[in-house]
């Protein structure tokens, strides 16, 4: 049998703000029938609410007696709950990272070599001449099939500075905000 919530505790079950549930029923996103007033309140359907919470990537509400088995203890309902939701994030990054994988494995653009070799890695920690480090050219090149894929500004830096990439000016180490001005620089084009 369906189990029918009110707004309450569809918003509790759902554990997101008044706000959040309301929009998603006047999008439509979440069908519910709308109440009249005191009294009569708006309803929702508990399977229509588990479909919307896995749309949105929030952990998926349970029916009463399921609930019932959680709260019995606080501790353990609090730690399935964490649970749910890691379980939930660790989906999406998965997904997140086929999907940059993906983009990668399409773009016809190469990482350069010495980006991937250990050796060039460690001989540019060893700071090299400017020779042998890639040319801005390529390392803009890289940046950019990074940035298509979806990578953060900061992860692009962890990764160069993992690799030994030095800085342009040969000093320092890779910052977001350097990659960020590079390349938004590359975007507006010579000044």
């Amino acid at each position: 049998m369906a189990e029918t919530l009110n707004f309450g505790e569809a918003v509790q079950r759902a554990g997101v703000s008044r706000q959040r549930l309301n929009q998603a029923i006047r999008s439509g996103r979440l069908p519910a029938v709308r109440g009249g007033g005191p009294g009569k309140p708006t309803t929702i359907q508990l399977e229509d609410l588990q479909a919307w919470c896995v749309s949105e990537g929030l952990a998926m509400p349970v029916e009463a007696s399921e609930r019932l088995e959680r709260t019995q203890l606080p501790a353990i309902a609090d730690m399935m709950n964490r649970l749910d939701q890691m379980f939930t994030g660790m989906e999406r990054l998965e997904r997140l990272v086929e999907q940059v994988i993906e983009r990668l494995e399409r773009s016809p653009v190469q990482i350069p070599p010495e980006l991937h070799t250990p050796a060039a890695s460690e001989r540019n920690k060893r700071s090299t001449p400017a020779s042998a480090s890639p040319s801005k050219a390529e390392l803009m090149t890289w940046l950019h099939t990074l940035r298509a894929a979806g990578m953060s500004l900061q992860n692009m830096a962890t990764e160069l500075n993992a690799r030994g990439v030095p800085t342009l000016s040969g000093k320092g180490r890779w910052q977001k905000g350097t990659i960020g001005k590079l390349l938004t620089q590359a975007e507006e084009g010579p000044p």
